[in-house]
């Protein structure tokens, strides 16, 4: 009766995992693969604003019309503005680089100074 209950408890609790096959073993292996390499959209370019710059002067009011409108800025915010302007100019030029320095094996047009600029350092 001991041997029936010590048989039947290991049975019990060995469940069916005596008689399945053992779990394959799981083998780690690392491959190496090269990205792939990403070029973004260059952003549309921003067209330069040309306004149309006059002298307001009491003769040139006279020869407008009555409802002539006209907006100014004083010299020294125009110089600001100047200023400004040359550091928007500058800030572009940058991101283009940037952006270039990406896709300078694309040979784009808008490239084209990024890369001799490149070049030029090389030699």
């Amino acid at each position: 009766m001991f041997r029936a209950i010590i048989l039947s408890s290991v049975l019990l609790l060995s469940g069916c995992s005596i008689f399945s096959e053992p779990e394959p073993k799981i083998i780690t292996k690392t491959e190496y693969t090269e990205a792939p390499l990403l070029h973004p959209d260059m952003p549309s370019p921003v067209e330069a604003f040309k306004p149309n710059w006059m002298v307001i002067t009491k003769e040139t009011i006279e020869e407008k019309p009555d409802n002539f409108v006209a907006q100014g800025l004083e010299w020294d915010q125009g110089q600001d503005y100047r200023i400004w302007l040359e550091d928007v100019v500058r800030y572009i030029e940058q991101l283009q680089n940037v952006a270039c320095s990406y896709r300078g094996e694309l040979d784009e047009k808008l490239c084209e100074r990024f890369n001799s600029e490149k070049s030029e350092k090389k030699e």
